[in-house]
């Protein structure tokens, strides 16, 4: 199949109530349609067109001049009438629609509105009936089919099409003349506001509520969500769809300026073109509407919501008669059914995207098209594509907001759209003058919603502002001036859809979209509070880390609390940025103390060391616990290096948190800091000295039952006793200490003790058994889950994996694990400074050596493509793990 020459015009064909047919008579159906077809194929090849598609019995042709394709639709009615069909069945009827216009070719088939507006002419018309657009008919030369006038049947709106269309019947000869009002939005009293920009997306959406309604039994639904999320657009995108369903037709009842059951009534009235008497207007509207077949559409109902049952009273008299609301809480009626309208998709955060990729997704297409509307250069492109993902994911894909910011293309770089966020809601306004006044900034949005709530629902939601990525209900009463316990108001905000609720970990969370959030802190700071609430949000926060963190004095199982922690961590985040900045030391130290494994897990260290940094530059000081916890945490973070100077520094700050540990009366603590000391003193150079330390803090570790500083001084001894290739009793130490650990309640412990005789065991050159351990140590450390993984010990397992590989002799393969190490480093953020760069570093170079510069590039980029997931299946594909 080729492109016709210059523009090409359709033909599109579609039977006449065939789903029926096929139900009641499926055998002569069949032949029926074989004949069918073969009528329609001589008809339109025999004018020179080529059917390109069928659905069913639906026909798609092209054609390169629009007189042929209107021959050729006359030619196959006529065909159509002087068949002889079953008496059964009667004549087959086609509808048929013919448009003009350019399509876009791929694949052999054609793309593109032309195809959309052609489509919706055909299904305007009856069986028998052909209907052609003003384009199409505008091509044909007067006189250049002979026999056929065309009839102007008027403007008409189609369905899911901005513009409307000018449509001719085409009239011939031997066919039917004339035909009840063509199947438009306009045959249908549809009361609706007219379109102004394209609908954006929401497919599953719309034929989940056109479900929902198009069922007998239900009656009233209320798309429900926080202000700017789309209800609106949406109710009027489903009820211009289903309006056929509804012989009086679909009307639209804007509702934003009511507030009262008379006003409501009166409002319904209008929209009807109903008049009311002095008294009875209830009772009024009811009759008007008793044998009406309609969808009443009643917009921004929620300042009503205690005026629902006036809509419910309306029904009962009326049955007929279905609603569709929006509104930002459910109206709690008896028989609704309430559909939640989410925000638009977006892209996740990780990974790279194409621009052609990201348009695939509601919120970034709706950007683009409204920043193409002011700006009529702005193309979505490999240089801009990220940042407006970014801006997407920080407006929570929120339609009127992704709008809002749009507008500020036409003169502000999405760069410093993206930064304006993050200061003020002052990005988010400028909306079109003709908009009501709370669509015309995201601030009135929000605070429309604002001035509905009690008092006490005010309260608690400025105070939720404070939490970043949202909390567990349990916070709330901490946050308030006088603690006690809000759940009432709590569900209150969520059915408002102010807050969102959501199952992570089993258990309950609350959240607020960013933009919501953003207009609670800054009603929180209006009213004097927001020193005093980030104040509570931090001392809860801190004794939350103390009972969930890392604890020198208990052993803990980390792989569960990790998700518990990691769901938290914008909060600690939050409370460790407020507490530097409020000069409050021991509360920045508290935090940090139990919080550092975590931040170290998922390779955030230098984020660590940054807010270790400033609480330790604050003036006063803390508790001596609390200050010796801070040197020995800042001791294990600072950049892994040889050089004697920083190693001196580090074990000068392992004294001295040793020294202040003993001041505390805190002997886990002085265990731990012996420990290190002793693996400094191996860097050092000096073994006798770190086997000496390693012993202490052994024996001293278990004369107070420490399993945790027992077992990490355990590892320390065997990598000495592997580095004097003492390998034998590196195993016998970890062998026995594995036995301790595998009925302790860490996992991530037992996994590094597994991890550690890989590493001997490697070093002593049997290969088979370091890879049966380290299968142990991955399984034990990921499990079968996906997500969120801590990611400096999954990089410590690949790259042993990948040394392993190596000396296997398996040489792409550890090439490619090499270039997945850094896609984790990238991915976390952290350096490559983990204790193996040097190791890493001869590993590199072997590997380039042997498989030469572009062999060995081409893997390694490979493994760097790959995503967390992608990088662990690989690793234990390579091991053949099971």
């Amino acid at each position: 199949m080729h492109e016709p020459n210059g523009i090409p015009s359709f033909l599109f064909t579609d039977i006449q109530g065939s789903t029926s047919l096929w139900e009641r008579h499926p055998d002569l159906m069949q032949a029926a349609l074989q004949r069918h077809d073969e009528l329609l194929r001589a008809a339109i090849e025999g004018n020179h067109g080529r059917v390109f598609k069928t659905v069913g019995d639906a026909f798609c042709a092209v054609f390169e001049s629009s007189a042929d394709a209107v021959r050729a639709a006359v030619q196959a009615q006529h065909l159509l009438v002087a068949e002889s069909w079953d008496a059964a069945l009667g004549t087959l009827l086609c509808r048929m629609g013919i448009h003009s216009g350019p399509a876009q070719f791929r694949d052999q088939d054609y793309f593109g509105t032309t195809l959309n507006r052609t489509a919706r002419i055909e299904a305007a018309a009856h069986g028998g009936q052909i209907l052609l657009s003003a384009d199409a008919q505008a091509l044909i030369p007067e006189n250049a089919v002979p026999g056929v006038h065309f009839l102007d049947c008027g403007v008409h709106r189609l369905k899911d099409l901005l513009q409307p269309e000018q449509i001719f019947q085409v009239r011939a000869s031997g066919l039917r003349q004339n035909f009840p009002p063509l199947r438009t939005l306009d045959s249908v009293r549809v009361h609706l506001p007219s379109e102004r920009t394209p609908f954006v997306g929401r497919t599953r959406e719309r034929e989940a509520v056109l479900s929902l309604l198009s069922r007998p039994e239900v009656r009233l639904v209320t798309l429900t969500g926080p202000g700017g999320t789309g209800k609106t657009r949406l109710s009027l995108k489903v009820a211009a769809e289903i309006s056929e369903q509804f012989s009086d037709g679909v009307w639209f009842v804007p509702l934003e300026s009511v507030t009262d059951a008379d006003g409501l009534i009166r409002a319904v009235a209008n929209a009807l073109s109903v008049q009311l008497p002095p008294e009875g207007a209830l009772a009024a509207v009811g009759d008007y509407l008793r044998d009406k077949s309609l969808l009443l559409v009643l917009d921004n109902f929620e300042q009503l919501v205690t005026e629902a049952p006036v809509i419910a009273q309306i029904l009962d008299q009326a049955p007929g008669v279905k609603a569709l609301f929006s509104s930002r809480e459910r109206l709690r009626l008896y028989g609704e059914h309430e559909y939640p309208v989410p925000a638009l998709n977006i892209p996740d955060q990780a990974g790279r995207i194409t621009p052609a990729v990201a348009l695939e997704y509601e919120a970034i297409k709706l950007f683009s098209q409204r920043a193409h509307a002011v700006r009529p250069d702005f193309e979505l492109d490999e240089q801009n594509v990220r940042t407006i993902c970014d801006i997407c994911r920080r407006l929570d894909g929120l339609p009127l907001a992704i709008e809002l910011a749009s507008v500020r293309c036409r003169y502000v770089p999405v760069e410093s759209i993206l930064e304006g966020l993050t200061r003020s809601l002052d990005m988010l306004s400028g909306g079109a003058r003709d908009l009501p006044p709370r669509q015309r900034t995201i601030r009135g949005a929000i605070g429309w919603s604002y001035e509905l709530l009690t008092e006490e629902e005010r309260a608690v939601f400025r105070a939720l502002g404070v939490c970043a990525g949202g909390c567990t209900p349990d916070v709330i009463p901490h946050l308030l001036e006088t603690p006690y316990e809000p759940y009432e108001i709590i569900e209150s905000l969520i059915d408002k859809n102010l807050l969102r609720e959501s199952q992570v970990n089993g258990a309950v969370r609350l959240s607020m979209l960013e933009v919501v959030r953003d207009y609670a802190r800054e009603t929180l700071k209006e009213h004097g509070e927001l020193d005093a609430v980030y104040a509570r949000h931090a001392t809860f926060y801190a004794g939350f880390a103390e009972r969930y963190g890392y604890s020198i004095d208990e052993e803990r199982d980390f792989t569960e609390l990790f998700p518990i922690l990691y769901a938290e961590i914008e909060n600690f985040r939050l409370a460790m940025r407020w507490s530097v900045s409020a000069g409050e030391r021991e509360c920045a130290l508290r935090l940090i103390a139990p919080l550092w494994k975590l931040w170290f897990w998922i390779g955030r260290q230098s984020e660590l060391l940054d807010y270790l940094n400033q609480a330790l530059t604050l003036t006063g000081s803390a508790s001596p616990l609390f200050e010796a916890h801070a040197r020995r945490i800042l001791a294990n973070i600072l950049p892994s290096t040889n050089d004697p100077a920083q190693l001196q520094a580090v074990r000068a700050l392992y004294l001295e948190a040793r020294d202040l540990y003993r001041e505390a009366g805190n002997t886990n603590g002085v265990a731990a800091t012996i420990s290190n000391t002793g693996n400094i003193l191996n860097r050092e150079g000096d073994r006798e000295g770190a086997i000496q330390c390693l012993s202490e803090a052994r024996n001293l570790a278990r004369s107070i039952k420490n399993e945790g500083v027992l077992r990490r001084a355990t590892i320390n001894l065997a990598t000495i006793y592997a580095e004097q290739e003492r390998f034998e009793d590196a195993l016998a130490v970890l062998e026995e200490e594995l036995a301790t650990a595998r009925g302790s309640r860490d996992r991530i412990s037992v996994a590094q003790v597994v991890y550690a005789q890989a590493r001997v065991l490697l070093e002593a050159g049997r290969i088979d058994p370091a890879r049966k351990k380290i299968c142990e140590s991955i399984t034990l450390l990921v499990g079968d889950r996906s997500g969120v993984y801590m990611l400096t010990p999954v990089s410590w397992i690949v790259f042993l994996i990948a040394r392993i590989a190596e000396a296997q002799g398996r040489f792409e393969v550890a090439a490619e694990l090499l270039g997945s190490v850094e896609s984790l480093v990238s991915v976390s953020e952290m350096s490559m400074d983990l204790g193996y760069e040097e190791a890493y570093t001869a590993i590199c170079k072997g590997l380039k050596e042997r498989l030469g510069e572009d062999s060995y590039a081409r893997q390694y980029e490979n493994g760097r493509q790959r995503t967390t997931e992608e990088v662990i299946s690989l690793a234990r594909s390579a091991m053949e793990c099971t």
